[in-house]
């Protein structure tokens, strides 16, 4: 059985990985919208970047892999806490993917970035997109 310091370690490290991704996908976009601009490319930002972007291929592998790690840890110290703080993990992405929060960032990307700040604040984030939703934002 996990102990709560070791899943507090594996979260840590998920944060960790997590903000990492989010840091190496702001300059792989970047990189992806100024090859756009000078006609570099005509793919999608999930096309290109498996091909263009292996630093970021690298950090997000890492960030799938830490919350892998994270949530096995979760599920042996708590199942219950744990199926609860996924259901909302893949609510939030299943949301962002479709864009149902309207913001069109994420629709239909395969690189969604849910971080574990992102999953404690469930609730105001539903609460916040929601009064968003149809709004131009």
């Amino acid at each position: 059985m996990a102990d709560e310091a070791r899943v507090k370690n594996y979260k840590k490290n998920f944060h960790n990985a997590a903000e990492r991704a989010l840091v190496a996908k702001q300059a792989a976009k970047k990189r992806y919208d100024e090859a756009k601009e000078y006609g570099m490319t005509n793919d999608t930002f999930d096309d290109w970047i498996p091909v263009n972007d292996p630093a970021f291929m690298e950090a997000y592998h890492v960030y799938t892999d830490t919350n892998y790690m994270f949530t096995e840890a979760f599920t042996f110290y708590d199942e219950v806490k744990a199926d609860e703080w996924n259901k909302k993990f893949k609510d939030l992405r299943s949301k962002w993917h479709i864009g149902y929060f309207d913001n069109g960032k994420e629709k239909g990307s395969n690189f969604i970035i849910i971080t574990d700040e992102d999953v404690d604040n469930y609730d105001a984030i539903l609460e916040e997109q929601s009064k968003n939703i149809g709004k131009n934002v």
